[in-house]
């Protein structure tokens, strides 16, 4: 490998030379197939069958002065000494060449990057258009079929005196050989700001995973106060979050993040302006998103191997929350970047579903190895047990068919959840800090879910919501909007609001299935104090507060405590059992956690 690097570097040093890279052959396909003018609907798309033709598109930007020469992939390599011909006749000797293969197509890259003249926070280049088309037309085979000049609205792409903001489509014949396209383009303060930001936020993620993992440090263990012991002290601290003053907090940064994200394209553009080898910006990016989705994996492993098991502190926790929607996004880019060009030849809606499909498949993913790890962590529960024994008992009186009871061992919460495939689930925590009546309280809980099949709703419901999203992005895009709505639409039809949005749909549907299953819990229970008390251990065991704001009450997934026992207690009035009014408080004033609730054993 290092004599190949060494003898590739040797021969470009000799004379001009061709690299052969990786990757799609044309990035330009889905401009042009999306492009308006005279030719649109009409201009030439290169195939396997209609072989003999090729496309030459000119492009620009602060870094970059290309021309893009398409071809049909078979002819790459009968091409390349012409190639190298047309860059001597152009005395053009230090331009980089690149060849690239596709599925059908292929391309020769020209970037004339060194003949760029930069000035300060200003750079101007000339790309000779019109004599490369003409020397084109020189090589009999394959033709010049079509040119195209890409045009962009963040900077200036001049054609015989017209400034181009996107893609312009154009005969051979109406090149003359001495047009040039003029590119004009400026770097701003936000584009360095933007750049400085983003590798500060590469260096701190880095540094954080380095002195945990490697020197096996914990990061402000003293943050992380002791559980709370009592509702009322649980209630304490989430208002001390959530004073009057942070209440609009969501909101703004609603705001900026809606706004960042609306001019992201121009924003990040603006920042690899100021990076080092932009041309080569994907690379960077790649491997510093491998490189730091690598030491979120491995470095807690490496840590609890090395020494001691340290606690996972805050700020690794909220960095593996962001890896998730940052890998998806970074999944969908690669193929909105990749995927159009190699299958250029469908239609774009076809494009789009496919783009999306194998962008969202990091989930379905996600979901297999999840199920996966936990049938290895998760043990099946049996006959003589006590909390299948209760589920059994519980499922007869509803007439409810569920599958199983697991819990799942490697789970220290106390929680339990109904799974799609009527899977009842207890997770170890709750094994071992709530009592036989607590949990089977909840059992009866999660068995509401499953009678009111709940979960397959919810199913079908994010489905749902993710065909609107969709069929919304495609009209969007389909639209020709002036740049100040772009930007909107832009944050509308952004991924990354995908799953806030599904969250916020979805919400009043959660809540008002936790109402129901608390129904059938109090049904089958018979008793309002147990189902209760059961319900505000896990809020208390979970250290979550008995009353929400108004913005987390519209938000949440389940319901306040109060909420939630406050409609049980008009359920139970209902069915004819008598309940204090003052016994909600009661319950909410007086409940502690339990010096030693265990009832079984560790699995």
């Amino acid at each position: 490998m290092c004599v190949g690097l060494f003898l590739g570097v040797f021969g470009s040093c000799l004379g001009q030379s061709i690299h052969e890279e990786g990757g799609t052959a044309n990035p330009f396909i889905r401009a042009i197939k999306d492009a308006s003018g005279e030719y649109a609907g009409t201009f030439p798309v290169l195939s396997a069958a209609e072989p003999d033709g090729c496309l030459v598109v000119a492009s620009g930007d602060f870094h970059n002065s290309d021309i893009t020469i398409i071809v049909e992939k078979s002819r790459l390599d009968d091409l390349k000494p012409k190639v190298l011909e047309l860059l001597k006749r152009l005395g053009l000797p230090n331009t980089y060449v690149r060849a690239r293969r596709g599925r059908v197509i292929g391309s020769f890259d020209l970037e004339f990057n060194k003949y760029i003249r930069q000035n300060g926070n200003h750079s101007d280049s000339t790309i000779p258009l019109g004599a490369i088309v003409d020397i084109v037309k020189d090589w009999g085979m394959p033709r010049p079929m079509g040119v195209g000049i890409r045009g962009d609205k963040n900077w200036s792409v001049n054609f015989k005196g017209e400034d181009l903001q996107t893609m312009k489509l154009l005969s051979p014949k109406d090149v003359s050989p001495t047009d040039v396209v003029k590119v004009s383009a400026d770097r701003h303060w936000y584009g360095l700001l933007a750049a400085i930001v983003l590798v500060g936020v590469f260096g701190f993620a880095m540094a954080t995973l380095a002195k945990q993992a490697i020197l096996g440090k914990p990061l402000n263990q003293t943050l992380t106060p002791p559980p709370p012991q009592t509702l009322v002290e649980a209630q304490t601290r989430y208002d001390a979050r959530n004073t009057k003053k942070s209440v609009p907090r969501p909101f703004f940064v609603l705001a900026v993040t809606g706004g960042m994200v609306a001019q992201m394209p121009a924003l990040m553009r603006d920042a690899f302006n100021w990076m080092p080898a932009p041309n080569r910006w994907m690379p960077w990016f790649v491997t510093a998103m491998f490189s730091l989705m690598l030491a979120s994996i491995a470095g807690p492993r490496f840590r609890n191997r090395s020494g001691p098991k340290i606690p996972m502190p805050r700020q690794l926790k909220i960095l593996g929350l962001l890896m998730v929607p940052v890998f998806l996004l970074t999944n969908i880019l690669f193929v909105q970047m990749f995927a159009p060009q190699v299958m250029y030849g469908l239609p774009v809606p076809v494009i789009r579903v496919i783009v999306w499909t194998i962008g969202l498949s990091p989930i379905a993913g996600i979901i297999i190895y999840c199920f996966t790890a936990g049938r290895k962590s998760s043990v099946v529960l049996g006959p003589g047990d006590v909390d299948y024994d209760a589920a059994v008992e519980l499922a007869d009186k509803g007439n409810i068919n569920f599958r199983r009871v697991i819990v799942l061992k490697s789970s220290t919460t106390t929680n339990a959840f109904a799974r799609l495939d009527g899977t009842l689930a207890l997770t170890q925590g709750a094994r071992q800090k709530l009592s036989d009546s607590d949990r089977r309280c909840i059992i009866a809980h999660e068995l509401g879910h499953v009678k009111g099949r709940h979960v397959p709703y919810q199913v079908v419901l994010s489905v749902g919501i993710w065909a609107i999203f969709f069929w919304l992005q495609a009209c969007i895009s389909a639209l020709k909007l002036p740049e100040a709505i772009a930007g909107a639409s832009r944050l509308l039809t952004s991924p990354i609001l995908f799953i806030p949005i599904l969250m916020i749909v979805r919400s009043p549907f959660q809540r008002k299935a936790e109402f129901a299953a608390d129904k059938y819990a109090l049904e089958v229970i018979g008793n309002f104090t147990d189902v209760a008390v059961a319900l505000s251990k896990v809020h208390l065991q979970n250290a979550s507060p008995h009353t929400f704001t108004k913005f987390h009450e519209s938000i949440a997934s389940h319901p306040s405590l109060v909420k939630r026992l406050n409609a049980l207690r008009d359920t139970a009035i209902q069915m004819g059992h008598s309940v204090p009014e003052e016994e909600v408080q009661r319950i909410i004033e007086t409940l502690t956690i339990e010096a030693a609730p265990t009832v079984v054993p560790s699995m």
